[in-house]
């Protein structure tokens, strides 16, 4: 039953809870690890964080997935039951069949596989004059005199760029959380 008809059916006899996925820290914490100076100083405890927060960027920050060894099985599960149930009941689609393959085409042009070469054509910061980022906050900069602090969140680059006299921060997005 969707939300709205759960509310519709108690006629008013109910308490709405809302359910969030964990904040990085949130995550860390749930899987057991535990962030302050000295541990950020130990290799492994790097690492573990970078192995749990790949997870987080890849399956979402679900409370439930912090409970289950196949995590892709769970992820699956929601998207049978809130893409293709909900979405299909709600908008009254009969071909789900349809439904599931264009849900799944979009699903893997997110993540496709391309290769290492298209990455750094795409993805490099250190090719700055060709950035469509880096051209947007100039832009802006010029356009927008308050705005006074640029920043780019990659997945794990990190440097500081000055474009057109502004300063440009790119800080990993594990970090960039985590303040």
């Amino acid at each position: 039953m969707l939300s709205s008809e759960i509310e519709t059916t108690l006629g008013g006899r109910y308490l709405t809870k809302f359910i969030y996925p964990y904040n990085v820290r949130e995550f860390l914490l749930a899987n057991e690890m535990i962030i302050d100076e000295k541990s950020m100083l130990q290799t492994k405890t790097i690492g573990k964080i970078k192995r749990l927060f790949d997870d987080y960027y890849t399956f979402g920050g679900f409370p439930e997935t912090v409970l289950y060894k196949n995590k892709r099985e769970y992820i699956s599960r929601v998207y049978q039951k809130i893409l293709l149930g909900d979405i299909a009941t709600r908008n009254n689609i009969h071909n789900s069949a349809g439904l599931k393959i264009l849900i799944k085409k979009i699903a893997e042009t997110v993540k496709d596989t391309i290769s290492y070469s298209k990455l750094h054509i795409a993805y490099s910061i250190s090719n700055i004059s060709n950035n469509r980022e880096i051209k947007s906050l100039v832009i802006l900069a010029s356009e927008m005199d308050e705005v006074k602090n640029f920043i780019i969140i990659p997945k794990e680059e990190e440097q500081i760029l000055e474009a057109s006299g502004i300063t440009i921060k790119v800080v990993p997005a594990l970090k960039w959380l985590l303040q």
